[in-house]
């Protein structure tokens, strides 16, 4: 896919199923695929996204932060979990890809990423996240806590 023309590409991938788009999206490179994957439409990104949600793949969307934009980024995690958020957050490769989506993710959205790190066996997950982040950010994610019950 990454060899293909990008304008070929995206048309093809038009009729290719989700299913299948979802299994290749595990095996791509999307640094070298960027070109592709930033002319697919947003809903398909979003169903195929979703689909790798289901599956667990964090790091796989993690390392796919970098190369949409932040509306189809957006679009993915709607529905996300916040557990699977804070996963997804903790496997995005690109720290300033990662301050674009957070900085438009609704407090309580974050509010809910911050309780999935304060579950039993997720601070250091939360720890990690708080050291990727940038100050601003993390002011920001940390006064959220502050407000929380039992801070």
């Amino acid at each position: 896919a990454a060899v293909m023309d990008p304008e070929l590409a995206v048309r093809l991938a038009a009729r290719l199923s989700p299913g299948f788009l979802t299994d290749l999206a595990v095996r791509l490179d999307p640094v070298r695929a960027e070109p592709i994957i930033r002319g697919l439409p947003v809903p398909l990104v979003q169903e195929v996204g979703a689909r790798l949600l289901e599956r667990g793949e964090h790091l796989v969307l993690g390392r796919f932060v970098s190369v949409v934009d932040v509306e189809a980024a957006l679009a993915v995690v709607a529905e996300a979990s916040p557990a699977d958020l804070l996963q997804v957050a903790l496997c995005t490769e690109d720290l300033d890809a990662l301050e674009a989506v957070m900085s438009r993710l609704p407090d309580d959205r974050l509010v809910g990423v911050l309780e999935a790190g304060r579950a039993p066996g997720s601070s250091e997950d939360l720890a990690a996240l708080l050291e990727s982040v940038s100050d601003p950010t993390r002011e920001r994610l940390l006064a959220l806590l502050d407000r929380r019950p039992g801070a």
